[in-house]
């Protein structure tokens, strides 16, 4: 999966993407681009039935998405803050889409970090807990608001989630405007929030993320239960 796509044609992501497509799609990969040189050689183990429909590109910013688009790949898109900012991408994604490939584009995969609990109490005491140092540790590894992202357009997303940070008093502070993004609460305020969701985004598919913040997997079980017990057959229906 390619993170974005820089304008600095000299870090060669868009040579190397070309080449992992072509190479999962035929089997043999072989390069003779700028940044790379490779005889031809047999994928082992060899791939098999592997097509663009297979292939996920996570795409948070604008350029990502054209590349998704271009390249007639999914797209996938972590839940950070209100989906109405992200919806400009999201039908230019498929416009693009639709216009290069002649067909609709496939629906994108939404990211959610979950929280699941009958009790709204615990809820919020695990999102304060576990939800809260997963975002502290993204906004430290990513480093939001620092300068370095600044003349990079496919890393604009993390300029402006910098921005938000700051703005909010701080990484403890900003993870809260981040909670109603994803799938956080009882089973019937999840049912809620995905039919918000869907009707603004229309179809996607979803990738849940039971598992972060250091939370015992005692406790990842019984959420992951509790979901598919009481929220997965709504969302199947």
């Amino acid at each position: 999966r390619a993170r974005g796509r820089h304008v600095h044609r000299g870090i060669g992501i868009d040579e190397a993407a070309v080449i992992i497509m072509e190479g999962l799609e035929t089997g043999w990969v072989e390069a003779d681009t700028k940044h790379f040189k490779q005889p031809r050689i047999e994928v082992r183990p060899r791939p098999s039935g592997w097509t663009r429909d297979r292939m996920v590109m996570v795409s948070m910013s604008p350029s990502s998405a054209e590349v998704a688009a271009d390249y007639g790949l999914k797209a996938l898109r972590f839940s950070q803050g209100e989906w109405e900012r992200s919806m400009p991408e999201i039908n230019t994604y498929r416009d693009t889409f639709q216009a290069k490939h002649g067909k609709k584009a496939p629906p994108f995969i939404i990211s959610d970090f979950i929280v699941c609990h009958e009790d709204q109490a615990k809820v919020a005491a695990h999102t304060d807990h576990y939800f809260a140092d997963q975002f502290l540790q993204v906004v430290n590894h990513y480093e939001w608001g620092s300068d370095h992202f600044k003349n990079l357009p496919s890393y604009s997303t993390y300029v402006e989630l910098g921005a938000m940070t700051e703005a909010a008093g701080g990484p403890t502070k900003a993870y809260k405007g981040f909670i109603d993004g994803n799938l956080i609460g009882t089973p019937e305020v999840m049912l809620e929030k995905h039919a918000m969701r869907t009707a603004m985004v229309g179809e996607y598919d979803m990738l849940a993320n039971f598992s972060f913040g250091g939370m015992p997997f005692e406790e990842v079980y019984k959420q992951m239960k509790l979901f598919s017990d009481k929220v997965m057959p709504h969302l199947k229906g």
